[in-house]
């Protein structure tokens, strides 16, 4: 009894064993991504980029239309002074730069993650230039459009905390 035993054991053993391998390798190949799944992995983060450029696309837009709005204030002699008419020529000039900037490119779909990271970051600064460029630019119109004396000084940078509060 003790041989067959001991044979019983090893055959049992055996079986568990290689049922157990066949199980694993049957669970990783289920598991590992298709060529499907591994675009979808690699179209979200290229999704990001598009949803941004497309972002950066209607920031653009606003931005023209304000430039727009700014030329034909600025085309008007109204009640400005030199510093606030020129203050929003050199936001004019400064907006056309910003808005003739080309589009970031949204990298194909056989990128790299580093391709599309660094894509990602380009287009998140370029909507954020954009954005900060629409804002400047609404603010040297809103500035222009104010009577002089309402202006604020344009004594240049103020720092936030004032000098002797520490």
């Amino acid at each position: 009894m003790h041989s067959r035993y001991r044979a019983l054991l090893v055959v049992v053993t055996v079986l568990a064993v290689s049922l157990m391998t066949v199980g694993v390798i049957r669970g990783m190949h289920e598991r590992a991504p298709t060529g499907a799944e591994d675009a979808t992995v690699r179209e979200d983060p290229r999704g990001a980029v598009v949803r941004l450029v497309d972002e950066g696309e209607a920031v653009r837009t606003a931005l023209g239309e304000l430039i727009a709005e700014g030329r034909d204030i600025a085309g008007t002699d109204g009640n400005a002074d030199l510093g606030a008419s020129q203050a929003l020529n050199e936001a004019l000039s400064t907006a056309e730069a910003h808005h003739a900037a080309p589009v970031p490119e949204v990298p194909g779909p056989a990128a790299t993650t580093e391709a599309i990271a660094a894509a990602h970051v380009e287009a998140e600064d370029w909507v954020g230039d954009l954005r900060w460029m629409a804002a400047e630019l609404a603010r040297n119109i809103s500035e222009y459009e104010r009577p002089p004396e309402e202006r604020r000084p344009r004594a240049g940078l103020e720092s936030p905390h004032p000098e002797g509060a520490g």
